[in-house]
């Protein structure tokens, strides 16, 4: 009987980088791995785009929370549902701003790599 062995390609993964500022990663290069192993595909993001993507992610979930809290009980007093609205935005707006000045040293600089258990990014 003649043995047979099978190798199984395994697809690429994706990795996400953020901005590494070397300018060795272009657009999107890939990473060549052992044969058992599955290659990275890894992608560059610009920091300003990290940035603004993390800064819309926590206005959209600031607000949905709100509005829900602010409509389902009596948290945020309001007159009527466009004042109930217009409060979640505002409240969104600075959670949202607070969250981005954290953000602005973690996803710019050396700090979070270098402090961890600091910048919560563990």
């Amino acid at each position: 009987m003649i043995d047979k062995t099978v190798t199984e390609l395994m697809p690429p993964q994706v990795v996400n980088v953020v901005g590494t500022g070397d300018g060795g990663i272009t657009r999107s290069t890939t990473a060549t791995t052992p044969p058992d192993q599955p290659n990275l595909v890894i992608t560059y993001i610009p920091k300003f785009k990290a940035l603004a993507a993390r800064a819309v992610h926590m206005f959209a979930m600031t607000f949905g929370a709100l509005a829900l809290a602010g409509m389902g009980t009596d948290i945020i007093p309001y007159q009527d549902f466009l004042d109930l609205l217009w409060k979640c935005v505002q409240l969104s707006a600075i959670a949202t701003f607070g969250d981005f000045l954290k953000g602005v040293p973690t996803i710019t600089s050396q700090w979070a790599k270098d402090n961890p258990l600091l910048s919560g990014e563990v």
